[in-house]
C-alpha cells in the first residue's frame, strides 16, 4: 500500500509538474494523506508535492504559492488531520505505539555505510558504477528543462525515501523493509533517465549500448531480489509457526484467566 501510493503521488506531482491545476493539488493532498497512514515515517512525502510547487513552470509567486499549496495542505489535512484528532481523543497519544517502540539512540543514522549497503541492495556489486552513471546523466539532463524539471520531483521524493529509512533505526527483521519507498524511486529514476537517454542519442551503437546496460540492470536485479527472495521464504525471520503457536498461547492464557 505504500508502495502504490508513493507511486501515485509521484504520479500526481509529476503531472503538476508538467500542467499545474487545482483539482491535481487537491487530490495530491488527500494521497499524502493516505499515504502519511501507512507508516508514521511515511508522513515524510507530504514535503514532497510543495517542492513541486515551488519549482512551477509559470514562477514561484507568492499569489502562485498561496492559491496551490492551500488547497493541497486543506486537503491533506483533512485526511490526516482527522485521524491526529481521534487517535489524541481515543488513545490519548498524538504518535502511535510503534513510535515509542522505535525510538532509540540508533535513529537518524545517516552513515555513508547505510546509504551504500542500500545502493548495493538494489544493484549489487555495481553500486558505484550505476552511481556514477546516475550523477553523469542527471548533470547532461539539467540543460533540458522539462527532463530537469522531471528529475526534481523524483529526486525529492526519493530523498525523503532516504531520509524516513535514516531516521528509523535497522530494522531487526532484515530486507531493508524501512526502505520501501526508496527502491521504488530508485529503479524509477534509474529507468527515467536510461530511457531519456536513449531518446537523446540518435546514434544506432549509443542507443544499443543503452539498452544493453538497461537489460544488464533489470537481469541483475531479477537475480538478486529473486535469489534474496527464495532464502527468505526457506528461512524467514518469523515463520508463521511461531505466530500461531504465540496465538496459541495467548488463548491458553485467556481461557486460564477466564476461569478464574
Amino acid at each position: 500500500l505504500l508502495a502504490f501510493l508513493v507511486a501515485v503521488s509521484a504520479t500526481l506531482a509529476l503531472r503538476s509538474a508538467r500542467q499545474p491545476d487545482s483539482r491535481i493539488d487537491v487530490m495530491a493532498g488527500v494521497v499524502a494523506g493516505l499515504l502519511a497512514l501507512t507508516r508514521p515515517d511515511a508522513v515524510l512525502y507530504a514535503a514532497a508535492y510543495p517542492v513541486v510547487i515551488a519549482f512551477d513552470r509559470r514562477g514561484p509567486t507568492l499569489a502562485t504559492l498561496r492559491a496551490r499549496l492551500g488547497p493541497y495542505v486543506v486537503a491533506f489535512g483533512l485526511v490526516f488531520g482527522s485521524y491526529l484528532a481521534f487517535r489524541r481523543a481515543y488513545f490519548g497519544d498524538w504518535v502511535p505505539n510503534t513510535f515509542h517502540a522505535k525510538m532509540t539512540t540508533r535513529m537518524l543514522d545517516a552513515s555513508p555505510v547505510r546509504a551504500y549497503e542500500l545502493v548495493r541492495s538494489a544493484v549489487g556489486r555495481a553500486a558505484w558504477p550505476v552511481l556514477a552513471g546516475v550523477a553523469a546523466m542527471i548533470v547532461a539532463a539539467r540543460r533540458d528543462r522539462d527532463r530537469a524539471r522531471r528529475l526534481i520531483v523524483l529526486g525529492a521524493y526519493l530523498l525523503l525515501a532516504v531520509a524516513a529509512y535514516f531516521l528509523l533505526p535497522p530494522d531487526w527483521m532484515g530486507e531493508h523493509r524501512f526502505a520501501t519507498g526508496f527502491f521504488l524511486l530508485f529503479y524509477w529514476v534509474v529507468g527515467d533517465l536510461l530511457a531519456w537517454l536513449w531518446l537523446q542519442t540518435e546514434h544506432s551503437v549509443a542507443r544499443g549500448l543503452v539498452a544493453t546496460g538497461a537489460v544488464i540492470l533489470l537481469l541483475g536485479s531479477i537475480w538478486i531480489h529473486g535469489k534474496r527472495t527464495s532464502d527468505f521464504a526457506r528461512h524467514p525471520t518469523v515463520p508463521f509457526e511461531e505466530v500461531r503457536e504465540q496465538a496459541r498461547r495467548y488463548n491458553r492464557l485467556a481461557e486460564a484467566l477466564a476461569g478464574c
